[in-house]
């Protein structure tokens, strides 16, 4: 009988030692486990978003909302009109394309790498939908942005030092905008830092000009402008363009046909790789004997060099 009670006593004592746990070991082996399955969901996303120059970190940190907290996730629809009402709140036309437009579909934070080069920027931010955002983006403090109508745009300034590289951008939906809500950003590089990519870019012009210049014209790309040069003579024209920052620039040379100012006829179009370090290249165009009243170049900077690079053109007779 005593070995038996001394047996009985061991087991129970190997049971017991296997649940006593410290105060809070429970939590947190629960928190772990939900922690890794947002890092793995975020990390499933990485290879899917790296393919478009985006690159997803994890979430870990945040916790799923409680029930009271949480709302149904919006549908497709309501998640569509909201992108566009934030897009269009930061000065962006959300059908030129994808843009800068995250949209809140659960709980989980987003993490976003956004390519930007070496310079100090404000960045537009604005929310549409339910509830709020907190916005952190690289070395500036974390914002609350209102997602309730009527939207109000924040700004951030915030400082990258890289020549060209990541800047991180990580939105924290609280438990109403989790689901439901749309996030717009749009990045603007500061005056003095947009005039130094302007200088660059018409030094890089020096390489490609012709001899015989017949006007040139230069300036930071918000999105895009357009000279206009009058009374062009008949003849063989090159130019010359040339851009410093990020992204690409794509120039229109057109004709405006005399006696209607609506009517213009394509001239020639090309699309040049930006780079903080400047490049530039150049094409010809004819304008005919007659019938030519001025001619017209239109650059425009793609979503990526949005804010953040700089164009020159030349023309010059051939």
């Amino acid at each position: 009988m005593t070995d038996q009670l001394e047996r009985l006593f061991a087991e129970m004592r190997t049971e017991v030692i296997a649940e006593v746990r410290p105060p809070g070991v429970g939590m947190a082996r629960r928190t772990v486990r939900r922690r890794r399955v947002v890092t793995s969901a975020a990390a499933g996303v990485t290879l899917v978003v790296a393919a478009t120059g985006l690159v997803l970190g994890g979430a870990a940190g945040h916790d799923e909302p409680t029930a009271d907290e949480a709302r149904p996730a919006a549908s497709a629809a309501a998640l569509a009109a909201w992108a566009d009402e934030a897009s269009r709140a930061v000065g962006m036309d959300r059908r030129d394309g994808p843009g800068n437009v995250l949209t809140s579909t659960s709980w989980e934070p987003i993490n976003v790498g956004v390519y930007v080069i070496a310079g100090t920027f404000s960045a537009q931010v604005a929310c549409a939908g339910q509830g709020a955002m907190t916005v952190s983006i690289g070395d500036a403090q974390p914002v609350e942005v209102s997602c309730a109508a009527p939207i109000r745009p924040v700004t951030v300034t915030f400082t990258a030092t890289e020549p060209l590289g990541p800047v991180g951008l990580r939105v924290v939906p609280d438990g109403l905008a989790s689901g439901n809500a749309a996030i717009a950003y749009q990045f603007m590089l500061s005056d003095a830092d947009a005039a130094r990519l302007e200088d660059a870019a018409k030094d890089a012009l020096e390489a490609v000009a012709g001899k015989d210049l017949v006007f040139s014209t230069s300036g930071p790309l918000a999105d895009s402008w357009d000279a206009r040069h009058e009374e062009m003579a008949p003849g063989r024209y090159q130019v010359a363009l040339s851009c410093a920052g990020t992204g690409k620039v794509r120039l229109n040379v057109d004709l405006v046909m005399t006696g209607d100012e609506e009517r213009t006829t394509p001239a020639g179009t090309w699309t040049l790789g930006c780079d903080p370090d400047p490049r530039s290249s150049s094409m010809f165009f004819t304008v005919p004997a007659a019938g030519v009243a001025a001619v017209n170049v239109t650059v425009t900077a793609d979503e990526v060099g949005t804010g953040q690079v700089a164009a020159g053109v030349r023309v010059d007779r051939a």
